[in-house]
């Protein structure tokens, strides 16, 4: 009788099982499969904006030090790293800038805008500066406070390098990421002027210099303070920038050595000295094998005039809004 009592008991609980598992297991992986096919078909559905196309200016940022920053303080850098993209992306949206893709901590941007692209990479260095990032991080080397002679601020916190460069990429769909990567010889070689810059310096190649120096003239040519042709002065709204040619480098796997610009923002001239003074690296050594010096270099001048010459049709292509609306950039809120 015993044995008959634990059946009936077993037969029980299973049927307790059968009958729960056919109320609420089955009807709830029904729903949370439907909910996840609907989430899925809703996905696919979504319309991506339309990337920039044509002439664009590419850019590349990274963070300087970041490998040994992650090592020595991984807590204070993912807060850190937080902050510094959040400032990227806010200025992105405010420049018009089309965020291609993220790895680790570096950016590859493009704008349709030449002029917009020089702004982002100024203002997103200096707001970097002026940011209050945590102790933890500021105790160490690669990030901490250093102020020049004079009690200027000239590196705080993340720093950036920054490489620029002008081309006609090519655009491909990303069926993984749901987004439009930019592909070609004009990206590789934007991302190697980019490993050129050593840390809180801005380099950008030739074609991107005289691109700019013509669109300025051709839109707003009061802009250009000073035009020689190794070492530009404009002025950007409230920026004064000055552009100092310094040398051809030859540039990882890439034939064809490149002239390579400084970009020197007037609000991080102390920073330039400071390098100076120190005998801080001009361009990061790992980044090219040979230089040549500006004094040397007597193509530069005509390899500039045969741009204007050859390539304006092109040039003023890389401008996407009408005339009228060049010189008018978006301001940052202070």
């Amino acid at each position: 009788m015993y044995i008959l009592y634990l059946y009936f008991q077993f037969f029980y609980i299973l049927m307790f099982c059968y009958i729960f598992y056919s109320l609420f297991v089955v009807p709830m992986s029904i729903i949370v499969y439907l909910l996840v096919y609907i989430y899925n078909s809703k996905k696919k559905n979504i319309v991506l904006p339309e990337p920039p196309s044509g002439l664009l200016t590419l850019v590349f940022v990274d963070v300087s030090g970041s490998t040994v920053l992650w090592e020595k303080c991984s807590d204070a850098m993912c807060i850190a790293i937080n902050t510094y993209y959040d400032i990227l992306h806010k200025y992105s949206e405010m420049y018009d800038g089309y965020e291609v893709n993220t790895e680790g901590d570096s950016m590859f941007v493009v704008f349709n805008n030449i002029i917009n692209a020089l702004v982002w990479c100024i203002e997103i260095d200096m707001e970097l500066l002026k940011t209050k990032w945590p102790d933890e991080l500021l105790n160490h080397q690669e990030a901490a406070m250093i102020k020049d002679e004079n009690g200027n601020i000239v590196f705080n916190g993340l720093t950036i390098h920054i490489g620029l460069h002008v081309g006609e990429p090519i655009c491909q769909y990303n069926k993984t990421k749901n987004h439009f990567d930019y592909l070609g010889p004009s990206v590789n070689k934007a991302a190697r002027i980019q490993t050129l810059a050593c840390r809180g310096q801005i380099l950008s190649s030739s074609l991107y210099v005289f691109t700019l120096i013509d669109t300025l003239h051709r839109f707003s040519s009061n802009d250009i303070i000073s035009n020689d042709v190794n070492n530009y002065e404009i002025n950007i709204g409230k920026h004064k920038i000055t552009i100092k040619y310094i040398g051809i480098y030859s540039l990882k796997n890439i034939s064809i050595p490149e002239r390579i610009y400084q970009i020197i923002h007037e609000d991080m001239q102390p920073r330039y000295s400071y390098r100076t003074l120190s005998g801080i690296n001009t361009v990061n050594s790992e980044g090219s094998s040979s230089k040549q010096s500006p004094q040397n270099d007597k193509t530069n001048e005509s390899f500039s005039k045969s741009l204007s010459q050859k390539n304006q049709s092109q040039i003023y292509r890389i401008v996407r809004e009408p005339i009228r609306d060049i010189p008018v950039l978006k301001s940052s809120s202070n």
